[in-house]
């Protein structure tokens, strides 16, 4: 019985461990499309995250010439987690569930962002161990940069 357990804590842990980022801009579509806030709150977490690994990333490997980018990636990830809470209590309304207060939507939100960004940050790894380029040959992330450092544009961009 023991082994059995063993078993399937490996074959849960590997399929946990192999999981792939999902392009955003098909949720964020179905989400606008949809009206499915949960969908858009998804997408505005992995932007949040993917902001903070890459202002953290640019910052610790760019230097000064980076700075200029390192700022706009921590300045969206603020405009992002303002976002991200006004619309969980939107979500919270809508379900007529007892309102989150900001503390408590950020510490869930810290939650989500320890979850996604290692897997930003191992997309980074394999990318650069595969090609010696971070992301310039990963189109999927390409897109997500560009989507997730103006998310408002973006959006504004789809109407």
């Amino acid at each position: 019985m023991k082994f059995l357990f063993q078993i399937l804590f490996i074959v849960f842990f590997a399929n946990a461990n192999g999981q792939e980022l999902q392009p955003i801009k098909g949720i964020l579509a179905d989400g606008i499309r949809n009206n499915d806030d949960t969908q858009i709150s998804y997408v505005l977490k992995r932007c949040l995250s993917l902001n903070l690994v890459l202002g953290n990333w640019m910052e610790e490997k760019g230097g000064e010439r980076m700075k200029k980018s390192v700022a706009n990636f921590f300045n969206q990830a603020l405009f992002l987690q303002d976002f991200i809470v006004k619309l969980e209590n939107d979500i919270e309304k809508a379900k007529n569930i007892k309102l989150s207060t900001k503390q408590e939507i950020e510490k869930t939100l810290l939650l989500n962002v320890k979850l996604i960004s290692p897997l930003y940050v191992e997309r980074l790894s394999r990318n650069y161990a595969a090609s010696g380029s971070y992301f310039e040959k990963d189109a999927q992330l390409i897109e997500e940069i560009e989507i997730c450092s103006d998310f408002q544009k973006y959006v504004d961009s789809l109407k």
